[in-house]
């Protein structure tokens, strides 16, 4: 079992696997591969966003499958009638700056990517009531 998802894993032993389920196999840059992960859910976890090094051109490569996984699953989400929490994460590349600080940097909200930000601010709704909170 991979480190990352080991809290996953202990939350599902915890909860049964008919009330969280880990679903494999969404692809980012298909929408409608969100449609039937979310089918039956009432809170999602979007927690995946490609990251690699082998990128000439991130934009393309990085940010826009991230920024079309996260439409695509807010999408399904407001879709299907039951969800009624959604909490999306933020890849560590939206901070990361190689080579620009040294290895043992503590990285903050504040080193949040000045390219990739902008194209996400505004594009998604806004927290509803006290039930949300937006970061940074």
């Amino acid at each position: 079992m991979r480190t990352r998802w080991r809290h996953c894993w202990r939350c599902r032993t915890k909860h049964g696997e008919d009330k969280f389920r880990i679903v494999p196999g969404v692809d980012c840059t298909k929408p409608e591969t969100f449609e039937a992960a979310v089918a039956g859910c009432a809170g999602v976890f979007h927690t995946a966003s490609p990251f690699h090094f082998k990128t000439e051109d991130p934009m393309s490569d990085l940010v826009k499958p991230a920024q079309m996984g996260t439409e695509g699953c807010l999408i399904a989400c407001k879709k299907a009638a039951g969800v009624k929490r959604v909490l999306v994460t933020a890849s560590f590349a939206c901070i990361f700056n190689a080579g620009v600080y040294p290895n043992d940097y503590a990285y903050s909200s504040k080193d949040w990517n000045k390219v990739s930000r902008p194209a996400a601010d505004g594009k998604f709704p806004e927290p509803v009531g006290n039930h949300g909170r937006r970061a940074g």
